[in-house]
């Protein structure tokens, strides 16, 4: 019942239109948001509305086996999400990571030789969302697999620049975050405009990559705010930031703890709570709450505990929602790749015409 109500809805165009004017007024709501309160914004985004954003997306990924080809697909992806968490020794804390050291990989304990790789294991989980999306024969994932390890110890072992390289920032420090919330979004936007020759569609996309440049270059809007340095930036993020204040903002390592990272605050508010908005607004659409009364209230329950996990203790909330917002984003994968896949076919289909 729930996929044909979807379809009846995507089928409907004025339904379409107005569901991307309303993500316009949304995206502009973000980024006055953004401007006025940045650092509240994106811990209230992050802790309410993110919980609520990745148990109803996993349940909607569920009912379409995850967008892959095989039922159990989403398994090998939820077990890198789990190694990954073992492996973020800010996330397990030292207590986490004496206990899992106990365990011994060779001369390795068992949390040291996650956090040695973990980047190569989101590595590993984004190659291999694409292979499931590709093909189902056993022989040709497994041949697939097998290179993409390959890959991963040859980018592991050729990345001179260490935790400061590309291919550790990307898949250690941006694809879970920014790259999900910022780039995949607009993608999902760019992918809707092209199906459906929609000039609000266009136009959302111009207006969604408008607010994130100015979320960093507009001015606070805050009566009295102050620039905060980067030591006092919010706890649990502090990888990203860093990151983040040189590649976006420009600012040079021995610059990092003085920096200013309002901009910063302003663009991870605007682009983590359109996110979550942008999902919401598709409600009628793409039917994620057309579930059973029980998942339902399972979802409600699960959402209202980690709300208060993370208002009763901050840093148990923080290691929770890394796990859950991580699962999520790998179980995404294989719907990026999808989605990716489908650009380049409209786009294909606008430049050499079918006769």
């Amino acid at each position: 019942m729930g996929r044909s109500k979807t379809k009846t809805t995507e089928d409907r165009p004025n339904a379409q239109t107005g569901v991307e004017y309303v993500n316009i007024g949304l995206m502009l709501a973000a980024l006055i948001l953004a401007c006025v309160v940045p650092l509240e914004l994106f811990l209230f985004s992050y802790a309410v509305l993110g919980p609520l954003h990745y148990l109803t997306e996993i349940s909607w990924l569920h009912d379409r086996r995850y967008f892959a080809l095989r039922r159990l697909d989403w398994l090998p992806l939820m077990i890198c999400a789990v190694l990954i968490t073992l492996g973020n020794s800010d996330v397990i804390g030292p207590g986490g990571t004496e206990l899992l050291n106990r365990l011994h990989l060779g001369r390795w304990g068992l949390a040291d030789a996650l956090h040695s790789c973990y980047w190569d294991i989101t590595f590993v989980a984004f190659s291999a969302a694409l292979i499931f999306i590709l093909t189902s024969s056993l022989l040709s994932r497994l041949l697939g697999l097998a290179i993409t390890a390959l890959v991963a110890a040859l980018f592991h072992v050729g990345s001179s620049a260490g935790a400061s390289g590309l291919y550790f920032k990307i898949f250690a420090v941006y694809l879970p975050s920014l790259i999900h919330v910022f780039v995949f979004t607009g993608a999902f936007i760019l992918l809707g405009a092209l199906k459906r020759r929609s000039v609000a569609g266009y136009a959302s996309l111009l207006v969604f990559l408008a607010c994130g440049g100015l979320s960093i270059w507009l001015p606070n809007l805050a009566a009295g705010a102050r620039p905060f340095p980067a030591q006092v930036f919010w706890q649990g993020f502090q990888e990203l930031s860093t990151f983040s204040l040189q590649d976006i903002l420009g600012y040079r390592a021995e610059q990092i703890v003085g920096a200013n990272v309002l901009p910063l605050a302003r663009f991870f508010a605007f682009a983590y709570t359109y996110h979550y908005l942008n999902w919401f607004s598709k409600t009628s659409i793409i039917q994620w709450h057309a579930v059973s009364p029980l998942r339902f209230a399972i979802i409600s329950v699960l959402w209202l505990a980690s709300v208060a996990v993370y208002l009763i203790n901050y840093d148990l909330g923080l290691r929770w929602l890394f796990l859950l917002s991580l699962g999520h984003v790998l179980l995404e994968f294989p719907l990026n790749h999808k989605s990716f896949i489908d650009i380049a076919a409209e786009l294909r289909n606008r430049l050499v015409p079918s006769t």
